[in-house]
């Protein structure tokens, strides 16, 4: 079994987790407004790794006013116009009760012992605030306009879009400001809190709710409700509801997990993973073009987080009990890990390095080298894994496909060599007759 490395010991409980840049990790958690002694933070470190051993260092942390259940991470591009040259400046977006609250992350370069070492810090520059509690989070971004999608506590999905200033639109002027407008508001499909909001590539938003609805929203330029995902039609067990959903880079594939909706009794606490790929059918309702290829059953747990590699090529998931597990794309089992969390996984991410592609001018993300999970133990551990590279993973495959036709042959072979001789012996057999006969 492959063995975690505890990275780092917390003074609160984290719940969300999250690779923001190369090495940079922001982690969230805390105890609350209540008065137990447990302080609300939100916090960024750098990881390195080297020799196999991989080290967490914090870099800074900002004291929040409650805990931090969710936050989601944006960049926003503008001009120096001296240099002419771009910077994307980074973001997060958090969603705490009634509150949406907007940080940029700071980064800059401290000079230690004749040595560069990377630093950044937290700003509070923003607030939004409603009047329904924020029960989940996630942002949309494209060439043409960035979206925060809230979804709250009552079911309703609110739309909020940030507002560019193009006379601020430079390195010169003051990018700590930066204020979003509320465009739209769903009211319409969900009767309970809702749990999940995740977009796709095409402009596609999946919701699920605690009221065990799932619905497809477009947030392309009419914003408008698609329709019902009617995920019960495809399950042959009756006590699930869906809880996380996931997509791949490219809207390629479609994650789909499982839990038990009531628990107790004599009840299996089964949960599943489904996976659907994209179809071209035109008949097909708008959003609706995925058929489902496979599930997996994950026996007596319950999942609790979900996530995708950058890559595509992984899907991770955590349990109730301190267990994660580690599928392909194709969600072939990869890894055995060995449980080490005491407690409950909150949040789980994939660390990687990334490789400049000087071809083609962009970023390869085929480096994959281990998953940082948080959990209510209070402590960040990170799981390595191995044959990770594409190349390997090509020739693995290969050398399985080669192995297996090989194994077809020598089958095929002692097939042959067995009815030779059951041929060879009924040859002899009806000689010996014939001669018997003649004589």
């Amino acid at each position: 079994m492959t063995e975690s490395q505890v990275l780092r010991r917390l003074d609160y409980p984290a719940y969300c987790i999250k690779l923001l840049d190369n090495g940079l990790v922001a982690l969230a958690g805390g105890g609350g407004t209540a008065k137990t002694g447990v302080g609300n933070s939100i916090e960024l470190g750098f990881l390195t790794y080297s020799n196999n051993t991989a080290e967490f260092k914090q870099i800074h942390q900002f004291n929040s006013e409650d805990a931090i259940m969710k936050f989601v991470s944006f960049t926003q591009e503008r001009s120096n116009i001296k240099k002419k040259s771009k910077i994307n400046d980074l973001y997060l977006a958090a969603a705490v009760d009634q509150t949406v609250e907007i940080y940029k992350i700071l980064p800059h370069f401290k000079k230690d012992q004749k040595k560069y070492e990377p630093s950044a810090k937290i700003k509070l520059i923003n607030k939004i605030h409603l009047e329904e509690n924020v029960a989940t989070i996630q942002v949309y971004t494209n060439t043409h306009k960035i979206l925060l999608i809230l979804g709250t506590s009552k079911g309703s999905i609110l739309i909020y879009k940030l507002v560019n200033n193009e006379k601020n639109n430079n390195i010169s002027d003051d990018m700590n400001k930066i204020n979003f407008e509320k465009i739209h508001q769903f009211n319409e499909g969900h009767s309970n809190e809702i749990d999940e909001l995740q977009v796709n590539s095409d402009g596609i938003l999946l919701s699920i709710g605690k009221d065990s609805k799932c619905f497809l929203w477009s947030l392309n330029e009419n914003l408008k409700k698609l329709c019902e995902f009617k995920y019960f039609n495809f399950l042959s067990v009756d006590n699930l509801r869906v809880k996380h959903a996931r997509f791949s880079k490219d809207s390629k594939y479609m994650y789909l997990t499982y839990i038990p909706r009531i628990r107790g009794g004599k009840t299996p606490l089964n949960s599943y993973i489904q996976k659907w790929s994209k179809v071209n059918d035109a008949s097909k309702q708008e959003g609706m073009n995925y058929a489902l290829e496979k599930t997996v059953k994950i026996k007596n747990t319950i999942l609790t987080c979900v996530q995708t590699s950058k890559d595509g090529c992984f899907l991770s998931a955590g349990d109730c009990e301190g267990k994660i597990y580690l599928f392909d794309y194709e969600l072939n089992k990869l890894e055995d890990f060995k449980k080490q969390h005491s407690s409950v996984i909150t949040d789980l991410c994939f660390c990687y390095d990334e490789e400049f592609d000087a071809k083609n001018l962009s970023k390869k993300f085929d480096l994959n080298k281990f998953i940082l999970t948080i959990s209510i133990d209070r402590t960040v551990q990170m799981y390595k894994f191995l044959n990770t590279n594409l190349t390997k993973r090509f020739m693995d495959r290969l050398n399985w496909k080669l192995n297996s036709n090989l194994v077809n042959i020598c089958t095929l072979s002692i097939s042959c060599l067995k009815f030779s001789l059951i041929f060879l012996v009924l040859c002899v057999t009806i000689c010996y007759f014939f001669v018997h006969f003649e004589k």
